[in-house]
């Protein structure tokens, strides 16, 4: 395409250099033929001062040559822009047939596209029909691990586990909203065995007695023990019988030892601690 504009752009250019040299060729016969006209006047004209047969018939020949030339350059100029506009079209075409290939290529790209969307649509009916259900088994299985795992921050999990209960009954809901709801409150019950804290609270010590105000000590969710305010008493919750166990005077001191340590009264240091055998 590139090789054809520049062949007519040529064209073009060689056509008005021509077309520069015709008309002084005209202007030249022009010239010559009034020179031609003033001599023939002067051998031609009769005595009686009118104009002789063969000087009108010359003087109308010269004139149809003239408005024939006319004529030719004004057609050679409609010409030129018959020209210009031919190459303009042509240019035009090409590039509507190139717009035209680009669309193709553009609709097969969207194709491909919807293709791919359709497929990912097929997956996802099929993920969501496996992960509901997984989901309610992850809950159900969260909740039986809370009523067997140390009985710390009891309301706060229970409130969470309520929670996203009613968020797997949501109707109106997204799937990947509930699933990010379940996973969040997974992740905040995994990241209680990674740390301890120091917390004042009522507890039920013994069946039938009124809850005791006791500092409690959590040890990630392998230990949980507690302290009364004046360190007279001292216990540990047992997994096994579920409920608190006295301890004896050495592991209360170390117990209050680490929980000075927990709250950054105190540095570091090895401690002994009892903790129960965690059944798997």
């Amino acid at each position: 395409m590139k090789a054809q504009i520049q062949r007519s752009l040529c064209g073009l250019f060689i056509w008005g250099q021509e077309e520069k040299a015709l008309r002084l060729k005209i202007k030249l016969l022009s010239v010559c033929s009034l020179l031609t006209v003033l001599m023939t006047t002067s051998l031609c004209k009769p005595e009686d001062g009118k104009p002789s047969q063969l000087y009108q018939d010359f003087v109308k020949t010269l004139k149809a040559e003239q408005a024939a030339n006319e004529k030719w350059l004004k057609w050679q100029k409609e010409k030129s822009q018959l020209n210009e506009e031919i190459l303009r079209l042509k240019l035009k075409i090409r590039y509507l047939q190139f717009k035209n290939k680009q669309l193709d290529n553009y609709i097969n790209t969207v194709s491909d596209k919807i293709n791919v969307l359709e497929q990912n649509k097929k997956e996802y009916e099929t993920l969501k029909m496996q992960l509901e259900p997984y989901l309610n088994e992850v809950v159900e299985k969260l909740e039986a691990f809370i009523k067997e795992d140390l009985p710390f921050f009891a309301q706060e999990r229970t409130e969470r586990i309520a929670f996203i209960r009613s968020t797997l009954n949501d109707y109106e809901l997204s799937l990947s909203e509930k699933t990010r709801r379940i996973l969040q409150a997974v992740i905040v019950e995994a990241k209680y065995g990674n740390t301890s804290d120091v917390t004042d609270q009522f507890l039920q010590l013994k069946e039938g007695t009124e809850p005791s105000y006791v500092r409690t000590l959590r040890i990630g969710r392998i230990g949980l023990f507690y302290l009364t305010p004046d360190s007279s008493a001292c216990g540990m919750y047992d997994r096994s019988s579920k409920s608190w166990k006295p301890v004896s005077d050495h592991i209360k001191h170390n117990v209050q030892r680490a929980a000075d340590i927990v709250e950054g009264k105190k540095r570091a240091k090895w401690i002994e601690l009892p903790f129960p055998r965690i059944s798997q």
